[in-house]
């Protein structure tokens, strides 16, 4: 099922947006993973326990002075969004420095995330499974599993629970929020920017070491590994609710 629809919206200084929208549907059953790349606009996904299959809304967008110009660069835009074996593909072009596609997913809660938006925000939320989260900014709420973070000067703000004996690793260029579980076997570690502040809460670790720019906390046997990377921005741990 897709619906497309086209918005033209005045903006400051007579500039042109122009917004194609569409909507797909598919089937989950087969699926395990997401797999989504978009060069320029951002990417979200929302896990789900009511309901069948894949719900995917698009938004491809161009923007200018000339709307003939913003047009064409609407035009050249490029998206996917299809299965293929146990993989759900999204892909989003954009030919134009000044145009974007963005993607918001809806499907089954336990499934194994790829989303990269590079230039843009990648969110998940309510999803298990193993997951790489990879934007200018990421965002992640009730994300449970195995979790690999890269992002941009935009930073993270995330709840992560990770699983008992697993792994969580953390590389960004801006701020990080990060929230998990008290009590877990962590063997965590921080290296932060030692220009910015950190503000650790106490998860219940029994040995702890805590200097400029660097933080330990381990407890129990540290089962559960959380490295996490932090330059040009602060750090702060918190407990998840």
């Amino acid at each position: 099922m897709n619906r497309v629809a086209l918005l033209l919206l005045p903006l400051l200084t007579a500039c042109t947006s122009l917004t194609e929208s569409a909507e797909s549907h598919h089937p989950a059953e087969g699926v395990t993973d997401v797999r989504a790349r978009v060069e320029s606009g951002d990417v979200s996904y929302t896990g789900r326990d009511w309901g069948e299959g894949f719900d995917v809304d698009i938004d491809s967008t161009a923007w200018g002075s000339d709307e003939e110009v913003v047009a064409q660069r609407l035009a050249n835009n490029r998206w996917v969004s299809e299965p293929d074996g146990d993989t759900l593909h999204i892909t989003g072009d954009s030919g134009s420095s000044a145009s974007s596609v963005d993607f918001r997913i809806w499907g089954p809660e336990a499934l194994n995330l790829d989303l990269r938006a590079e230039g843009g925000t990648v969110h998940a939320s309510n999803v298990v499974g193993d997951h790489t989260l990879v934007g200018a900014s990421v965002y992640a709420s009730q994300v449970k599993g195995d979790v690999e973070i890269e992002a941009g000067s935009g930073g993270v703000d995330a709840e992560i629970w990770p699983y008992q004996g697993g792994t969580v690793t953390i590389h960004a260029s801006g701020s990080v929020e990060l929230e998990l579980p008290w009590g877990g076997d962590y063997d965590l570690q921080v290296w932060g920017d030692p220009d910015y502040p950190m503000d650790v809460a106490d998860l219940g670790f029994s040995n702890v070491v805590a200097n400029p720019g660097y933080f330990a906390g381990r407890r129990g046997p540290g089962t559960t590994r959380i490295d996490v990377y932090v330059e040009g921005g602060t750090f702060t741990l918190d407990v998840a609710q």
